[in-house]
């Protein structure tokens, strides 16, 4: 793959002064929605800001009433009204923004789907505009690849929820967080108030589940040496990666957000899902050789998966690598999803991880996922609309039994060969 970065992108990403905290009143699929944007940061000299960065003009409001308070290191949150009626779904999409035949098809399923499951939002894993991100809120891209496909029909008033993928990040990251406030095309559903961010959401049967919206590349940034033993980068796009953004500075400054968010207590009974492109594991061929190749990405791994562990995460979901897969390690469930529109992985059956518990390579399509307090389910569906495989997700802890069940399974099967 190839990532060109547009000759205007650093020029208009050195231009942050400063950067405001935003309170997002979201109004949508009567469910009770809390948008956390963390704190103010400075974004003087080479450090990085961990939430609004690089607005280009004056900000509208998204399609909802904006409120705009002073900086402070405590988070603001925003709430919207909620049914105790309503099941509480959502959607989740990776690797799609192709502008393809695949990625069209699996849209107009979603489509379809949308006016029969009702979702409360969608879920972006990366990877939105292939294959260098966007020049800014004006590139036709966001016609193309994003409003009309995912901001029109029975999708038009659900919001879209993107995490940043390493394509995105290689021109104008910036103009993917101002597009939310400052879209050609308002009202639009697309949702990055932050590069990361918190958001919670009631579970209409009791607790709530609470989404943290990370930067992989970003994060990334924390665990980078430059250069490796050959003198070659560490890490996948590093000509074309703004410094603002994923220099080590930008890593451990998302990397501490990260680690206080993780240790604030949460209600009983509720889920904390961790949101990012990158997999901390895979099964597919790619992982493997992308560990050799870019050792940063390995060390990010290991330590995320050390971090989710140790908070009892009850499940990672990310695209990157273009498979539906489900594993556990140390009680966290992995799920990854990055079928959205371009071209699919090979999966390593030679090597296969021993913390799989599912995975497929042969179709393109999404995920809704129905949430309950004691687990999530999840429907995989192909560009044609059909259901291709369900997954019963149990929260932190209850995967190793389903990790042991696959397991002797497999082990039946050879058997028997």
């Amino acid at each position: 793959m190839i990532c060109a970065r547009g000759p205007g992108a650093l020029a208009i990403e050195s231009a942050v002064a400063f950067v405001v905290l935003l309170l997002v009143w979201l109004n949508h699929s009567l469910l009770k929605t809390h948008v956390v944007i963390p704190a103010l940061a400075s974004a003087g000299g080479n450090a990085p800001s961990p939430t609004i960065e690089a607005p280009t003009s004056t900000r509208k409001l998204p399609m909802a009433p904006l409120r705009v308070t002073s900086a402070s290191p405590v988070p603001a949150e925003a709430a919207a009204s909620t049914s105790a009626s309503a099941p509480f779904r959502f959607f989740s999409i990776g690797d799609q923004g192709t502008g393809g035949k695949p990625q069209h098809s699996v849209a107009a399923a979603m489509q379809k789907l949308s006016s029969e499951r009702n979702p409360a939002l969608i879920l972006g894993l990366g990877d939105n505009f292939y294959m260098s991100g966007v020049r800014n809120i004006r590139d036709p891209q966001w016609m193309q690849k994003y409003e009309q496909l995912y901001n029109r029909g029975p999708l038009k008033n659900v919001p879209f929820y993107p995490a940043i993928g390493d394509h995105d990040h290689c021109q104008n990251v910036s103009a993917l967080v101002d597009y939310t406030y400052n879209s050609p095309s308002q009202p639009t559903n697309w949702r990055l108030p932050a590069r990361y961010h918190t958001m919670r959401h009631d579970i209409p049967s009791g607790g709530h589940v609470e989404f943290i919206i990370t930067d992989s590349v970003g994060l990334e940034g924390a665990f980078t040496n430059i250069t490796r033993p050959d003198g070659q980068p560490d890490r996948r796009f590093a000509p074309n990666l703004s410094p603002q953004f994923t220099d080590e500075a930008a890593g451990k400054l998302q990397l501490e957000w990260l680690e206080n968010t993780l240790e604030q207590p949460l209600l009983p009974g509720s889920w904390r899902i961790v949101i990012g492109h990158r997999p901390v594991l895979s099964g597919s061929h790619r992982f493997k050789n992308d560990a050799r190749q870019y050792p940063a990405e390995e060390r990010f791994r290991a330590h995320l998966r050390e971090l989710l562990a140790k908070h009892k995460v009850d499940a990672y979901l990310d695209g990157h690598d273009h498979t539906t897969q489900w594993m556990c390690a140390e009680g966290v469930s992995y799920l990854v999803n990055g079928v959205g529109g371009y071209d699919l992985h090979a999966l390593d059956k030679r090597h296969p991880l021993t913390e799989t518990i599912w995975q497929n390579n042969t179709f393109h399509g999404f995920a809704i996922h129905q949430m309950t307090m004691e687990r999530m389910q999840i429907e995989y569906f192909d560009m044609e609309g059909a259901l291709r495989h369900t997954l019963s997700i149990p929260k932190f802890g209850g995967c190793i039994q389903d990790l042991q069940e696959a397991q002797n399974l497999s082990q039946a099967e050879i058997t028997s060969m």
